[in-house]
Formats: structure tokens, C-alpha cells, sequence
């Protein structure tokens, strides 16, 4: 088997970066390699280390984020059709106020690496369940969680679901301008 080159491509936003496998399918099943390090710390010109591995599943109408993290992180949804959005909060960023959204699904695989301070919020794309995975360079315990209302205007994310099923904290995050009010004069 001829060896693939692997590697991180960019986005519009600073910190965001999108890894896309090779997938290999036969009459067994299917494998993929979801990622690997040194493609990451070659790319970022920096050692990473990962100290959680977390798995959420997630019904369908249900909505999770925006959520941001003194943490960077490493996404893989595994089952499902999953939407992904993504907002830079952090305001000393060149993208501040900058989001994005991907969809991830089986014929659609590949992995999202998210630099600390950048808000995450997903939720599935169809009526099915969604399995979503990711490792983190923080634990749990060391997280200072931030969030921003998923659905603020000023990031202008087209969310699948209008109405979707939400946790009372993402009901009650802040706008953009509420948490950083210097930010837009």
C-alpha cells in the first residue's frame, strides 16, 4: 500500500485546523486513521499532549455551545451526521468575531483541531442520534469554561435545527457584545 502524505490544512480562522484521512474500505469494513500527532506538531511547530479523551452523544434537536475552553482540542464525531460550528472568541485574534460551520458524516470523515479560547457548539444534522468525540490538552477539572448564545447574531451561524433542545446554561449565554462590549463600538 503506497503511503499517503497527511496533513493539516488551514482555515479563516487562526487556530482552526481541519486533518482529512485516508480512508480505506473493503468488503471487512473500514478503516481510517483520524489523525496523528506529529502531522499536528509539525504543523504547529509544537509539542501537544493530551490529557482527556471525552465522548458525548447526543440526541437529535439537541444542540450543544457555544462553548470555549482554556483548552485546545482535537474532534472526531464517529456516528452520525454532525454539524460543527466554530467562533473565535478570543479577542487578541486577528479572526475575533470570525465562525465557521463543517459537517461531518461517514462518507464526509475527518478531524477538527481547536486552539484554547475558540467556541465550540454541535449538534446532529438529521434526525439521528450523533456520537462525538475529542481529546483535550486540559482535564476537566483545569477547564475555565466561557460560553457565547448559540445563536448571536453578530457570528451569524446557520444552525440546522431552529428550536433545538438546550442545556438551561447555553439557553442563558451571552452575546459577543455582552461578554466583550470594547469590542463593538
Amino acid at each position: 500500500m503506497q503511503k499517503k502524505i497527511r496533513t493539516l490544512e488551514k482555515t479563516k480562522i487562526n487556530g482552526v485546523y481541519i486533518f482529512r484521512p485516508h480512508t480505506h474500505e473493503d468488503a471487512r469494513g473500514m478503516f481510517v486513521e483520524a489523525f496523528t500527532i506529529s502531522v499536528l506538531e509539525k504543523t504547529l511547530k509544537k509539542k501537544v499532549k493530551f490529557k482527556a479523551w471525552n465522548h458525548s452523544k447526543s440526541k437529535a434537536g439537541v444542540l450543544r455551545g457555544l462553548h470555549s475552553e482554556n483548552t485546545s482540542k482535537l474532534i472526531y464525531p464517529n456516528t452520525g451526521k454532525v454539524f460543527l460550528a466554530v467562533a473565535d472568541i478570543r479577542t487578541k485574534s486577528k479572526t475575533f468575531g470570525h465562525a465557521l460551520t463543517f459537517e461531518f458524516s461517514r462518507e464526509n470523515p475527518f478531524s477538527i483541531f481547536i486552539e484554547a479560547g475558540i467556541a465550540v457548539g454541535f449538534c446532529p444534522a438529521d434526525k439521528h442520534d450523533v456520537d462525538y468525540q475529542y481529546l483535550m490538552t486540559s482535564e476537566y477539572s483545569q477547564l475555565i469554561p466561557k460560553g457565547v448564545l448559540w445563536c448571536d447574531h453578530d457570528l451569524n451561524i446557520n444552525w440546522p435545527l431552529k428550536k433545538p433542545v438546550l442545556s438551561e446554561r447555553d439557553k442563558n449565554n451571552p452575546t459577543l457584545r455582552q461578554l466583550f462590549p470594547g469590542k463593538f463600538k
